[in-house]
């Protein structure tokens, strides 16, 4: 061996040796996962209870990431609920067949199902039932949504407890499935000697009823603060509290209040605290629709603005456009994310007017500095 391989064998064992620690690692995918967070707070893509906050976004993508999912499943799979983080009940059971476990719908129906499952590599079964005689004895069956799907939410509650029976090991991080979580159940604070609940402990308090439960009221019980934050989150992200500038208050005010009475076939006036938690939830259902039907209309106009900027006549790198349409807004754009919805559908029909053509596209530009000199001079 040469006298110069053996100073690069040393330096190799070093570099071998000097392995950042778990800890260093971690902090090293918190700083990658927050500049991803940064970028998908200010998106439509992600849940209105995330946007903006790219401090939820970055421990949900790291809680995912314990679990082995890539960080826009995370996102579109994980629930947080009273600073609880639960994952969707599908997501859940994909992710233990991931392992190579097994989980299956034996019976379903609006009033009983029944799930088995068993752990790789093992011949016994597990199986678990849930009824609404189970859930009644728990207080779930006024909700709202087991009125309305209770085939869904049996299957839910099946799916976290068996999940958790065969695969606790996989579900350490988040034992909870979110249909188990909402803001009407209260979860007991006990822990273990070592400070965090185990599947056991989980299991045993909802199969139980709460020590001294006190039998529901008959009145409606009123929206949950949660529910009436997310109420106005979704309204401003749908445009229907759109307003900004000098008086916006008061007309963003009248818009919320017209919108829930005519939806609701009732008058809200002055406070949305008037919202029973079923009226919440129905207001709530339709938001979540209309945001995803806006945010799919969305993702539909920005390929449509990249198809027509491809077939210009003369190549456009990305930052050429992101130049033009800077100019054409006269503020910086720096990526579709900037644009409103309504300037995203006139810039698509400013360049489906100009058919191709890379001169039509700068006179649109020019006009459009003119007319804003000319709005300056007046």
């Amino acid at each position: 061996m040469t006298e110069l391989a053996i100073p690069n064998q040393q330096r190799g064992h070093e570099l071998a040796v000097a392995q950042p620690s778990p800890l260093v690692q971690f902090a090293m995918e918190a700083q990658q996962a927050e500049q991803i967070a940064n970028v998908l707070a200010r998106s439509s893509f992600i849940p209105a209870t995330l946007r903006g906050k790219p401090q939820e976004i970055t421990a949900a993508i790291l809680a995912g990431q314990e679990l082995g999912l890539p960080p826009m499943a995370t996102l579109r799979s994980i629930d947080i609920i009273q600073g609880t983080p639960g994952l969707r009940a599908h997501a859940m059971r994909g992710l233990v067949q991931s392992h190579g476990h097994t989980v299956q719908v034996v019976e379903s129906s609006d009033t009983r199902c029944v799930m088995r499952g068993k752990r790789k590599g093992e011949t016994e079964w597990q199986q678990v039932e849930w009824d609404l005689e189970r859930a009644t004895l728990l207080g779930l069956t006024g909700k709202s949504e087991w009125k309305r799907q209770p085939r869904t939410m049996l299957v839910a509650r099946a799916t976290g407890e068996i999940c958790r029976l065969i695969a606790a090991d996989v579900l350490y991080a988040m034992p909870y499935a979110s249909e188990e979580l909402d803001t009407e159940t209260q979860y007991s604070a006990e822990v273990t000697v070592n400070g965090r609940a185990t599947a056991a402990d989980i299991i045993r308090r909802e199969t139980s009823p709460p020590p001294g439960e006190a039998q529901a009221a008959t009145a409606p019980a009123p929206a949950a603060t949660a529910q009436l934050r997310e109420i106005s989150m979704l309204m401003t992200a749908c445009g229907i509290t759109a307003h900004t500038g000098k008086g916006s208050t008061a007309l963003n005010e009248k818009a919320r209040f017209e919108w829930l009475s005519d939806f609701l076939a009732r008058p809200i006036e002055g406070t949305t605290k008037t919202l029973t938690t079923d009226e919440a939830d129905r207001v709530l259902a339709e938001l979540r629709a209309r945001q995803l039907e806006i945010a799919q209309q969305r993702a539909e106009l920005e390929k449509q603005i990249g198809r027509l900027f491809d077939g210009m006549d003369k190549p456009m790198s990305g930052a050429d456009r992101l130049r033009d349409l800077s100019l054409l807004l006269d503020r910086t754009i720096s990526g579709p994310a900037d644009l409103s919805d309504q300037e995203l559908s006139e810039v698509a029909a400013i360049l489906a007017d100009c058919q191709g053509q890379t001169a039509a596209w700068d006179a649109a530009l020019q006009a459009a500095q003119e007319q804003r000199q000319q709005g300056g001079g007046e």
